[in-house]
Formats: structure tokens, C-alpha cells, sequence
């Protein structure tokens, strides 16, 4: 079995538009409301939010309007990101703002907007049909996927996976009142959601992260972005063992020095589960972590004969 860990990922602090209406009568917060949320100005350099749970929408499908009703999961592109919306298209002003910023980001990220990916799921399948959606999105961003289902609870699913909510209501005009959560989701490429915004973030905000998160280089630096890393450790069987021992062990080193966009993985073979640091392995598992905010950790190491490994993310 393989586990993959975010680092606390945060969850859903969720925001409700009301598109048009600022009032008390916003959607509610949705599935993930309960859950700790943390906004992370001025932490690791993220400017969005995180949870403190993994979130994995790996597993979650939506037909693409653009793509003929393919099915399609929310994951994002080798080494990149998804970047999910739920909204509608005739929304006055969320949508399209947040649509337009995301346009923007992508423009200004040059070769790394091949890395990103931007998805819009409509929250209001009876007016936005396929041909509606699929030019909506596409007038923003041309590969941009048209997401949609005639299911309601299908699409409650889809939501609540995200922690998002949404309301459609007859406020008895014959137009529809509706009202929707207005984060944007940004999902790994093993389907996880490693940040996500509020309405309202702005461009430069969103170009920061998705920067940071691609483990690319500041806009305007003057050295090229080195690609990721992948490290991998094996913790032998009877590792534990010899440690108690007193045996000189060092499977990993006692400082790991990792830039943002490294990705780890430990193989554990031994029968004893073992604590690196902020990772716990169990017996005969595997952990894999993708560094996605920068920092120091200093904690224990069941794993090397110091009894201590301290983590630094660049």
C-alpha cells in the first residue's frame, strides 16, 4: 500500500458567493466547513489556503463538454496542476472575474502555462448546456474543460468532494437565484488539493503560488528554474532493531535539504513502523510527499542513530 502525505494541506474555509449579492443569504459552507483551515500569508511564501487533511479528488470524474462528454478525473497534468472552479455562466461577476484572472496567470507563467490546466464546473447544468459551457470557458481559456452533469446528486457529489456548495433556487421572477462557493482549487497530479483561493485574490497573488507550487523560478528572476527532484530511501528490514542496538544506522541523512516541487519517497521493508521527521512510514509501506511550501522541520528519526533529522524546503 502507498500513502501520499501533503503537507498540511489545508481545507475548506469555504467561501459562498452569491453572484450579485453580497447578503446573509449566501450558500453555506459545505462539507469541508468543520474542518481546520489555515491561511497561509506570510507562511512558506503561499498566499492561498491549506488544510490540515489530505484531500484526494483522484477518483472523481465529470463529463468535459469539450471533449464530447469524455469522462474525465480531477487530476492535473504531469508535474502540474488542475485549477478548479465551480461557477455558471451567467454569473455577473465571480465567474467571470475569477475566469479572467486565471486567463491572466496562465499569460503570464510563458512555458510553464504547459503545465497548468484550468476546469470550470458549472453548478447550473439547466442553462449551461454543453455548447453554452464549452464556448463560455473557451472564450477564457482555449483548452480550458467544460465540466457538467444533469445529476444533481452526481454534481453534490462532485462538490462535496471539494468541500464546495453551491444553491439554485426560484426566487419566483423566472430567473433562477444562485449561489456558489467561490475558491479556486488547485489539484496535484495525484489528485490532491494543495491550495486553494477565495473570490477576490488577485492575479499576482495566484501567478506567486502556482509559481511556488510548479517549483519554478519568481517572475522576473535571473537564473533558470531547476527541475524537481525525486529522492528515494529504503529503511532495510531490522533497521529498528539495530537502532535500539545502538548500532550506527543512517538510512536517511540527519539534515534533508529539499527545494519546493522535490518529491520523496520512503520504501519501508521493516516489520516496525518508523517516524521521519514530520513523516510517519508504517511497516512494510511506502510514503510519498511532494514539497509544496518552504521551511525548517526539526523532529525525531526512528531511522538513523541520532534519533533526529531536521527537514529544509527552499
Amino acid at each position: 500500500m502507498t500513502r501520499r502525505l501533503l503537507p498540511l494541506l489545508l481545507t475548506t474555509l469555504l467561501l459562498a458567493a452569491a453572484c450579485g449579492d453580497d447578503g446573509p443569504g449566501a450558500a453555506g459552507a459545505g462539507a469541508g466547513a468543520d474542518a481546520a483551515t489555515t491561511d497561509t500569508t506570510g507562511s512558506g511564501g503561499l498566499r492561498g489556503m491549506r488544510s490540515d487533511q489530505v484531500v484526494d479528488v483522484s477518483q472523481v470524474t465529470l463529463p468535459d463538454a469539450t471533449r464530447d462528454g469524455e469522462e474525465v478525473n480531477f487530476v492535473g497534468p504531469p508535474r502540474g496542476l488542475l485549477l478548479v472552479f465551480f461557477g455558471y455562466t451567467s454569473c455577473p461577476d465571480v465567474c467571470p472575474t475569477t475566469m479572467a484572472d486565471l486567463r491572466t496567470v496562465l499569460a503570464d507563467l510563458g512555458d510553464d502555462a504547459d503545465r497548468v490546466e484550468v476546469a470550470m464546473v458549472s453548478i447550473d447544468p439547466a442553462r449551461d448546456t454543453p455548447t453554452v459551457l464549452s464556448d463560455y470557458v473557451g472564450a477564457f481559456v482555449d483548452d480550458a474543460r467544460a465540466l457538467r452533469t444533469d445529476d444533481d446528486a452526481r454534481l453534490r457529489y462532485v462538490a462535496e468532494a471539494f468541500g464546495a456548495d453551491y444553491r439554485v433556487v426560484d426566487d419566483g421572477t423566472g430567473e433562477p437565484e444562485v449561489e456558489h462557493t467561490g475558491f479556486v482549487y488547485a489539484v496535484d497530479d495525484q489528485g490532491r488539493i494543495t491550495l486553494m483561493w477565495p473570490h477576490g485574490t488577485r492575479p499576482a497573488d495566484y501567478l506567486h503560488d502556482v509559481r511556488l507550487l510548479l517549483g519554478a523560478a519568481p517572475a522576473g528572476g535571473d537564473e533558470e528554474a531547476e527541475a524537481p527532484q525525486d529522492l528515494e530511501f529504503e529503511i532495510p528490514e531490522g533497521t529498528g532493531d539495530r537502532v535500539q542496538a545502538g548500532e550506527l544506522v543512517e538510512v536517511l541523512p540527519e539534515l534533508l535539504e529539499v527545494r519546493l516541487g522535490d518529491h520523496i519517497r520512503i520504501v519501508n521493508h521493516d516489520d516496525r513502523d518508523h517516524v521521519i521527521g514530520p513523516f510517519f512510514v508504517a511497516a512494510r509501506d511506502t510514503m510519498e510527499h511532494t514539497f509544496v511550501a518552504a521551511g525548517e522541520f526539526s523532529g525525531s528519526c526512528s531511522a538513523h542513530s541520532s534519533g533526529q533529522i531536521t527537514v529544509v524546503v527552499t
